[in-house]
């Protein structure tokens, strides 16, 4: 997902930055089945250096192109690489323009992990919000971040 080829998230981020222009938000919802095979460090650190890949390739600061990531919330106690790739989430949300978005902790899902179309809804909305708030000013004093 770090990588330029083909197909990889970062590779189809630099192909919408070539046909529309750089964005003024990054909303970051990863599958948690993507990353099955690393730990929580190598993700946070992969994160981080994915956005720091973005803000370049973009020309922009953290300050100009914040970065929303949705955290993963299907997972059990006995998922460990799921606990921790979670954690990473979260805890990559103190690098500065990374914002902590909405999560699935408490949601329906239909197996497990998916949630049915009522919390796909809802979720949604959430991304809604936590996009528009992202994009305030962070002087605006109905900023949260």
């Amino acid at each position: 997902w770090l990588t330029g080829q083909s197909g990889s998230p970062y590779y189809n981020f630099l192909q919408q930055l070539n046909n529309f222009g750089p964005p003024d938000l990054v909303l970051w919802n990863h599958g948690q089945q993507d990353y099955s095979d690393t730990t929580g460090s190598a993700y946070q650190t992969g994160l981080i250096q994915l956005y720091t890949g973005f803000l370049t390739a973009c020309g922009k600061t953290a300050a100009q192109l914040p970065m929303v990531v949705f955290v993963s919330g299907a997972y059990a106690g006995s998922n460990t690489y799921a606990t921790q790739i979670r954690q990473a989430q979260i805890d990559a949300c103190s690098t500065p323009g990374i914002r902590r978005g909405p999560d699935y902790v408490g949601m329906t899902t239909i197996d497990g992990t998916h949630l049915d179309t009522a919390h796909y809804v809802l979720m949604a909305r959430r991304a809604v919000g936590f996009a528009m708030n992202a994009l305030l000013p962070l002087s605006t004093s109905a900023s949260t971040n």
